[in-house]
């Protein structure tokens, strides 16, 4: 079974969820991975109640992306695991929702930005996916 499985916390998020999970299903075409995708698209309180939760931070982010490997997921086959988006920070930020769904989808795929070197990877394969899904 391969796709993306969407939860929308709220009605307004439906047009930034549609658009998201259309750029996981792109990037994982581009880079020929297979597999199942959680995408939460969530309200800034449960962002930062994730965050919170998972990072220890008390404050809420554009992305967060969980690997397979911290959220197994017996009863999916191919589960690769969670990406959550919280389109209220991103729009106030003037970020790209599309760049973070691709960012989200490379960190369940094991891109990391850790390190120069990393992120300058990291960075390049997100500009080749998002012309990808520009000519397609």
């Amino acid at each position: 079974m391969d796709s993306v499985v969407l939860f929308v916390s709220k009605k307004e998020f439906d047009g930034y969820a549609s658009v998201a999970r259309d750029v996981c299903i792109k990037t994982l075409k581009k880079m020929k991975k297979k597999g199942v995708v959680e995408l939460h698209v969530v309200t800034n309180a449960e962002m930062k109640t994730i965050s919170k939760l998972t990072r220890k931070k008390n404050k809420t982010t554009n992305v967060l992306s969980f690997e397979v490997d911290g959220f197994p997921r017996m009863d999916i086959i191919g589960y690769l695991g969670e990406i959550y988006l919280a389109p209220e920070f991103i729009k106030k930020k003037k970020q790209d929702i599309e760049l973070l769904a691709v960012h989200g989808t490379l960190h369940l795929l094991g891109y990391t930005h850790e390190t120069k070197r990393d992120r300058i990877i990291m960075e390049r394969v997100e500009d080749e996916i998002l012309s990808f899904i520009a000519r397609s």
